[in-house]
């Protein structure tokens, strides 16, 4: 079978499964600029009913599944801006198959549904059922459309939701520095980023929207 290429220590078997999802959700959006903003909100909560029909996960008991992302961006001054954001999400059942946990990583500013931005990860680095992230940067326009920002967060995946307000060595911490660039076409941002789990750098590059 082969190797996931975002899990490079899980082994990824073939299946075919179908679930029904009932959802629901609110999203609120007051950004001045869908990219690089300097002031407003955006906030949405989601939450969703989840029942395998096909025969494979038909024995699967329902499940419950709600998540949440607040984002307040306050300025500071004409240039500078401080962004500070809380991403959560829990699971109310059992036997959850893998594709509907909640994942950190990468600095997708996109609303995909169970996948959490975190600076200093890979995209969809860590997994399980409950995940908590506090996350906050710092953006300054260097000059008409150039942006420097800091950026930092902390969080955790756990299996057992109590424990995701633990402080202990599984909490992770994340810190980065990025350049960005808002042209004429579409959005361009490079970021060097770490975090406590691992010493060397990393980079992400964001050119284009999300969808």
């Amino acid at each position: 079978p082969p190797r996931s290429t975002l899990f490079p220590y899980t082994t990824l078997f073939r299946s075919n499964s179908y679930f029904i999802n009932i959802y629901g959700c609110y999203k609120k959006d007051s950004y001045d600029h869908a990219f690089f903003p300097s002031r407003g909100a955006r906030i949405s909560a989601d939450i969703k009913y989840v029942k395998g029909i096909s025969k494979n996960v038909r024995n699967v008991r329902g499940f419950v599944s709600t998540s949440f992302r607040s984002n307040f961006i306050e300025p500071l001054s004409k240039k500078l801006s401080l962004s500070e954001s809380i991403y959560g999400g829990t699971i109310f059942g059992d036997n959850i198959p893998p594709l509907y946990q909640f994942f950190l990583g990468g600095l997708n500013d996109s609303y995909m549904r169970g996948i959490f931005p975190f600076v200093g990860m890979n995209l969809m680095q860590q997994s399980d059922r409950n995940a908590l992230v506090a996350h906050m940067d710092l953006q300054w326009e260097l000059w008409k459309d150039n942006f420097i920002t800091l950026k930092a967060n902390a969080g955790r995946t756990t299996s057992n939701f109590k424990d995701l307000f633990i402080w202990d060595d599984d909490m992770v911490f994340g810190y980065g520095a990025s350049f960005g660039y808002k042209s004429p076409i579409d959005p361009m941002e490079l970021t060097i980023m770490t975090s406590n789990k691992h010493s060397d750098l990393s980079y992400f590059l964001n050119i284009g929207y999300w969808f």
